[in-house]
């Protein structure tokens, strides 16, 4: 019987639900030392060290509210991240590309044109000159 099991049977009051697994590699760390209000001693250190042997990390809570002080710390090291699972939400994902005026679709507006590009090289369009003056104007030039 798995961590996960053991717990879920201790709620006594409950509908009884099969739980099968996805055919996915990777494994479950519970971080039991540090809390999410201080993520940078414990919960940043592990996630560095899992990231330095190529690994990825996905750090997972019972409510949204407990991921803006992990949130915060990474912004704050400028480890970039996202949330494949809210991806129009610019808390969870600051590079976000699409939504139109977003830093990182002005950035790529002002880059994609430039030959080191690379193989998404183009021409300018005019929507890529007009994503141009919103840059300036949010920087005060």
């Amino acid at each position: 019987m798995t961590s996960r099991t053991k717990l879920i049977r201790q709620v006594t009051r409950r509908q009884e639900k099969i739980y099968l697994a996805r055919p996915e590699a990777g494994t479950v760390h519970r971080l039991s030392t540090g809390t999410y209000k201080s993520p940078e001693y414990f919960i940043l250190k592990s996630a560095e060290e899992h990231l330095r042997q190529g690994k990825t990390v996905m750090f997972l809570a019972a409510c949204s509210y407990m991921l803006h002080p992990v949130v915060a710390a990474l912004r704050k090291r400028g480890v970039p991240f996202h949330n494949p699972y809210r991806k129009s939400n610019g808390f969870w994902n600051p590079l976000r590309i699409g939504k139109k005026g977003s830093s990182a679709s002005r950035i790529l507006a002002l880059l994609v044109g430039h030959p080191d590009f690379g193989e998404g090289h183009r021409p300018w369009t005019h929507g890529d000159v007009a994503l141009w003056p919103t840059a300036w104007r949010r920087r005060g030039f």
